[in-house]
């Protein structure tokens, strides 16, 4: 769509961000998972249109995902959730986790798992998490993000923390 997001070396966010998802999406739908995409191609969707789009589906669950960019020297996964979300914080907790344990992608400089006041975090009705599976801006994640075989890991390993999301509530 109209927004590419961050942008390094000519990758753009969108694209990675897209193409994690659709494999998330594959895999959950695999194992049986109903879900539904506020987006399965390259269109613009807004942020409140987003959260709307949740809301009237009467989601359990929403997550969204993104690759982050940093000041020099941050790298690694983030995950954020609104400050009063019911279970969000726990949530966000279990796939910075599995990204940390499993992707090796712990985070540099930063304080990784944050409350914040996002559009989607704030407007959905239910536990929402925005997770930033790498950090473009550092030339170590931005390398494993051109890697396939790593954004499917990633998307694995966030299917994974979803199912596990999911048996808990």
């Amino acid at each position: 769509g109209s927004d590419p997001g961050a942008e390094f070396d000519g990758y753009l966010e969108k694209n990675f961000n897209l193409d994690i998802t659709l494999r998330v999406e594959a895999i959950l739908k695999q194992k049986g998972i109903n879900l539904m995409m506020t987006r399965n191609s390259d269109v613009f969707v807004g942020l409140e249109e987003r959260a709307e789009m949740a809301n009237s589906w009467g989601a359990d669950l929403f997550i969204s995902i993104h690759n982050n960019s940093m000041p020099e020297g941050i790298k690694g996964s983030m995950a954020f959730y609104y400050p009063t979300s019911y279970k969000g914080k726990s949530y966000a907790k279990i796939i910075l986790d599995n990204m940390y344990d499993k992707l090796n992608m712990g985070a540099m400089g930063s304080n990784d798992l944050r409350s914040a006041n996002y559009v989607v975090l704030r407007q959905t009705k239910m536990p929402a998490v925005l997770v930033e599976v790498a950090c473009m801006s550092h030339p170590d994640d931005l390398n494993l993000l051109k890697n396939e075989t790593f954004r499917q890991k990633a998307a694995e390993v966030l299917a994974d923390s979803i199912i596990q999301i999911l048996n808990q509530m």
